[in-house]
């Protein structure tokens, strides 16, 4: 440790859950951004964005849905590479059925086709935790990556099996496709990133997750907390959402 917290002090409750309490981490995280935001973008080149930036990425999106899963809510998953293609399938389909859809339509509606897969793997496994619901996600990944493998109607019946995703753009920027930019494809996947590092940092369902994870039979007799829904994975991965209901109760066994 570079730095110590010594002589800064918390005078509320915000300012000492904050994600970067010490002054040193927001100047870090602020000079972090600013290189990522305007000074990344008119320096990357095609190499950069496909083998190193955008893959990044990708794999942030991922270690946030797993942050979600194994870190506030305590359970352990290894499929989160086959959500993650379900998503990234769903997406490459939606585009190449309805050419003219939004890219902001298509993310979203492939994130509702992820929840719907996940929901069908979940069902089963609501009982199970830890080590069994780790082997059952691993079994959901390694069926669902043969699945994408063996049926071609999932890459358009490709001689190479390969897929090429159709030209989107945001504004009068191309996103995908071959007439898109590296520097546009690079800040349309940071930003997407950024937006949902800052929701799942300030959501206020991650107390209802922390306090189910360490405490659950208390919790839920104490709180109410009710575990709802399976919910979307943008970049292919589960989340679980938590609500409070003053009515709801559970006997333990």
């Amino acid at each position: 440790m570079i730095y110590k917290e010594t002589g800064q002090y918390k005078s509320s409750y915000k300012s000492d859950h904050a994600i970067f309490p010490l002054l040193q981490d927001k100047i870090a995280f602020s000079t972090l951004m600013f290189i990522a935001f305007l000074i990344i973008p008119f320096v990357i080149n095609s190499y950069w964005e496909k083998a190193i930036l955008v893959p990044f990425l990708i794999f942030s999106l991922a270690a946030i849905g797993l942050n979600i899963l194994t870190g506030y809510c305590g359970q352990v998953s290894l499929g989160t590479g086959g959500f993650m293609a379900v998503g990234a399938y769903a997406s490459y389909k939606l585009m190449t059925a309805f050419p003219d859809l939004n890219i902001f339509f298509v993310i979203i509606l492939s994130g509702f086709v992820t929840a719907f897969v996940g929901t069908l793997f979940g069902l089963p496994s609501l009982r199970i935790k830890g080590f069994y619901l780790a082997v059952a996600t691993l079994a959901a990944q390694f069926f669902l990556i043969w699945l994408f493998n063996k049926v071609g109607w999932f890459y358009n019946y490709s001689a190479t099996g390969m897929i090429t995703a159709p030209s989107r753009s945001v504004g009068s920027f191309f996103i995908t496709g071959s007439e898109s930019t590296p520097a546009a494809k690079y800040l349309f996947c940071f930003l997407f990133v950024w937006c949902w590092i800052f929701f799942c940092s300030s959501a206020s369902c991650c107390l209802d997750f922390k306090c189910r994870r360490d405490n659950p039979c208390q919790t839920i007799h104490a709180y109410g907390v009710m575990v709802i829904a399976t919910i979307c994975n943008f970049n292919s991965t589960i989340i679980f959402q938590c609500r409070s209901h003053p009515n709801f109760s559970w006997t333990s066994e």
